[in-house]
């Protein structure tokens, strides 16, 4: 896994890496999942990945059929390769939130505190993204034009 290059420090570039990532997941290889980090799946050999999990496998270029978790060490599973760079482990977590719609979250991760005055309360009118729950192709599509959305007004927020 590539972690050299640290993770964007804005959540509007961060998102939009996420959605540049998903884009170009080979969809002959991976399964949208938002419950899931980046895990390869028994049943069709292809690996399972949420919003975070997309930049797992293309901005960190993680193999298909490693299987990732985004915990501290000695709290992942035995079989999993764990997120050892904090930057990135947290931009994952805001990633995580961000694909969940919960805007001040994701700031929190990524800035260590919530946001004050006026943006807090812009950041929490901020609608969800559609399909928060994908689990195929079509929503996971649906929800990245969604997010694309939420970005344009996260940039003018100069998020």
């Amino acid at each position: 896994m590539n972690l050299t290059t640290p993770p964007p420090g804005k959540l509007s570039d961060l998102i939009e890496l996420a959605i540049a990532d998903a884009r170009k997941l080979d969809r002959n290889h991976y399964t949208p999942m938002w419950w899931t980090w980046h895990r390869p799946s028994n049943k069709d050999g292809k690996c399972m990945v949420c919003l975070a999990g997309a930049v797992i496998a293309g901005t960190l270029g993680c193999a298909t059929e490693t299987s990732v978790d985004i915990a501290t060490h000695g709290r992942n599973g035995p079989e999993s390769a764990t997120i050892t760079d904090v930057a990135w482990r947290r931009a994952l977590w805001a990633l995580d939130s961000a694909r969940e719609g919960d805007w001040l979250d994701a700031f929190q991760v990524l800035h260590h505190a919530y946001p004050k005055g006026e943006l807090y309360d812009m950041l929490e009118a901020l609608p969800e993204p559609a399909h928060t729950e994908f689990n195929d192709w079509n929503t996971l599509d649906g929800h990245l034009e969604s997010l694309a959305t939420r970005v344009r007004q996260l940039r003018k927020l100069d998020l």
